[in-house]
């Protein structure tokens, strides 16, 4: 291979390392997702002290911006990328201010990690300045592998931040950190470099937001580099931003394009009910977005203050559906709820248990989805949570409404039903790649792929059947016998093709154990 070309898949696999997501893409799903951010529901923070204080001065290196859930702290912290955007190399590749994001999304693996959030911070500034890779690759080896190991990996993460930090510029790097608490793995190394191996850096400034419950919240306390900024303690400030987003979402409904009497009725409901709540706002207006003109007045009338009443009043209104529409409803909630991370469509119409006629069509699972309330959202063919809180609800107070066997069960058909696909998918050279080692770079995926909707159940079989329970161990053990003696070896095909092989190595294990259980209980 021509040196050039080394160099350049050396450059790329580093690339690859630090970050299976650009963080740009997460912020331009949320946007997606649920709008962009609006600036009059962010600029009152621009002008606050704490953080003009931040911004300008050269004692505190790190803002943080806490509330409670739903109360807009992830397109607060975005509408402040957009406006920081703008002067930074991001924007202008003349400038001298670096930025740097992470959105932290604790239902998504790759990015609720302490790894995670150095790696797509690193790129970030990569990317910005491709100078500063050299940082990298002097620990990488000239095929672009890593020279260090998983026991070896943050310390090294960490180094090669700091010497990119010192060496970014002359004028500031800004860095945002959203959803701390939701960074589920590593959080309190994650603070402790933040709060300790950048303090000799003070033209490095950070924003981190959390909820306010945030186990190291101590620590941020008492830090004298923290200033700390409190939602609920800018209520004032708060409401407004709600009356302007208030505004900008009705604005679009149908219903109240011409009855300004019925317009300033919502509004003024809407800003009364909303609590300081943006979440809140978001889905009542999704809700308004669905009924018919005439319903609108009742509706806002009805519709309860509070995201747990509200959430209760979304499972009400699915029990009320007709029978096989509320299954429907109640199968998809539970998946999703019980789901390692989010579920594709096909993939949902796999674990799910959804009837064969339902199951097959990516559409038809979308409608499902579009039914269950407004607690799921798809964007690129993939569901997810509209927010933290409403899994949240789902897994405590809502769970006796989708969960009415309990979680061990709901686990189990997760378990049955991707054993079952698995079963039926798997078989020896399912790419149709003809000769025997074939480098996986050059594997590519037929169309349609045969896998697409047994990914999920090739990675996550055996850690649902690990939440099984124990109520039918020798008929699992006796299934689960099967499987590996007609289909392991298509088993860990799949996992090569798919490029996670360890992670089957690590459920091989894990099977291993949970099977001696089995064995064990089924002989007493």
């Amino acid at each position: 291979m021509p040196a050039q070309a080394q160099d350049r898949e050396s450059t790329n696999r580093c690339l690859d390392y630090l970050a299976e997501t650009d963080p740009r893409e997460i912020k331009t799903g949320i946007y997606q997702t649920t709008g962009v951010a609006l600036k009059e529901s962010y600029d009152w923070i621009l002008r606050h002290p704490q953080f003009q204080r931040w911004r300008n001065g050269n004692d505190s290196q790190v803002l943080w911006i806490r509330s409670d859930p739903g109360k807009g702290k992830t397109m607060l912290l975005c509408g402040i990328i957009d406006e920081l955007c703008p002067t930074t190399k991001l924007a202008d590749p003349q400038a001298t201010i670096f930025l740097s994001f992470f959105l932290c999304q604790v239902a998504v693996p790759k990015l609720s990690n302490a790894h995670a959030v150095l790696r797509g911070l690193i790129y970030m500034l990569v990317k910005q300045q491709p100078l500063l890779l050299s940082h990298v690759q002097k620990r990488f080896k000239d095929t672009g592998e890593p020279r260090f190991g998983d026991a070896e990996a943050w310390s090294t993460l960490c180094t090669i931040f700091v010497d990119i930090l010192r060496d970014c510029s002359p004028d500031k790097t800004y860095i945002v950190v959203d959803a701390l608490d939701e960074c589920v793995e590593g959080r309190d190394k994650l603070l402790n470099f933040v709060l300790k191996e950048t303090k000799d850096l003070p033209r490095v400034k950070w924003i981190i937001s959390s909820r306010n419950h945030i186990t190291q919240r101590t620590r941020l306390d008492d830090s004298q580099s923290v200033l700390s900024l409190e939602l609920q303690e800018n209520a004032e400030s708060v409401s407004l931003a709600i009356g302007a987003y208030i505004a900008n979402r009705i604005a679009e409904l149908e219903p109240l394009q011409e009855d300004d009497t019925l317009l300033e009725y919502v509004q003024q409901t809407l800003q009364k009910k909303a609590a300081g709540t943006f979440l809140w706002v978001a889905l009542v207006v999704k809700e308004l977005e669905q009924v018919d003109s005439w319903k609108v007045h009742q509706v806002v009338k009805d519709v309860p203050r509070g995201l747990d009443d509200l959430y209760s009043r979304m499972i009400d209104h699915i029990n009320e559906l007709a029978g096989q529409s509320r299954e429907c409803c109640q199968l998809v909630l539970s998946a999703a709820t019980l789901a390692y991370r989010p579920l594709q469509l096909l993939e949902m119409g796999v674990v799910s248990g959804l009837p064969d006629k339902f199951a097959r069509s990516a559409k038809n699972i979308e409608t499902i989805v579009k039914r269950s309330g407004s607690f799921l959202t798809v964007r690129d063919e993939t569901i997810y949570f509209v927010h933290q809180s409403a899994k949240e609800y789902l897994t405590g107070k809502g769970g006796q409404s989708i969960f009415s066997s309990g979680l061990s069960a709901a686990h189990r058909r997760m378990f049955v039903q991707s054993l079952h696909i698995l079963e039926k998918i798997l078989r020896r050279d399912i790419y149709s790649l003809g000769a025997i080692g074939t480098a996986i770079k050059q594997a590519q995926p037929p169309e349609p792929d045969p896998l697409a909707a047994t990914r999920y159940s090739c990675v996550y079989w055996v850690d649902h059947l690990e939440q099984c329970g124990s109520s039918e161990d020798f008929q699992d053990a006796c299934v689960i016998d099967t499987f590996l003696r007609r289909r392991c070896l298509y088993w860990f095909e799949a996992l090569s093709l798919l490029r996670i092989v360890t992670h089957g190595i690590m459920s091989i294990q894990k099977l291993r154990l949970l099977l001696e259980v089995l064995v064990h209980l089924s002989m007493l």
